[in-house]
């Protein structure tokens, strides 16, 4: 060109090949990041209780759950695909925490059966 600056065709093509690799990056800090969520939730103490394991594991289906989440919104092609996606992981999400309550109540009813009480115990909770 005359005026020294590449065709437009030139210019897209750069802005596509930045783009798609600003895309691969925060994809990539998104992996780092889940994956430190994840070490730091099994790298925590559970106290060898049922109630212990049962809240891990919950926070790790949360984590995986909300990471593929975002994995799949990151290649949303319209607003209507953004909807659905959204949807779907609430819908997903509100069944998940149903369960994980139920599962959670079952194990603290376990542990608070398993606890020992002696006589003074039970006279501190009739004053």
């Amino acid at each position: 060109m005359a005026n020294g600056m590449p065709p437009l065709n030139e210019l897209s093509a750069q802005m596509q090949q930045g783009s798609e690799q600003m895309k691969e990056q925060a994809r990539s800090a998104i992996d780092s990041y889940f994956g430190f969520l994840r070490q730091s939730v099994a790298s925590m103490p559970s106290g060898g209780t049922d109630l212990g394991e049962k809240l891990k594991t919950c926070a790790d289906k949360n984590i995986a759950a909300t990471h593929e989440h975002l994995n799949k919104l990151s290649q949303v092609r319209d607003f209507e695909e953004l909807m659905r996606l959204q949807t779907e992981f609430m819908e997903s999400q509100m069944r998940q925490f149903s369960g994980n309550l139920q599962d959670l109540g079952e194990a603290f009813a376990k542990s608070a059966a398993s606890v020992p009480l002696s006589p003074g115990s039970v006279n501190a909770f009739r004053k």
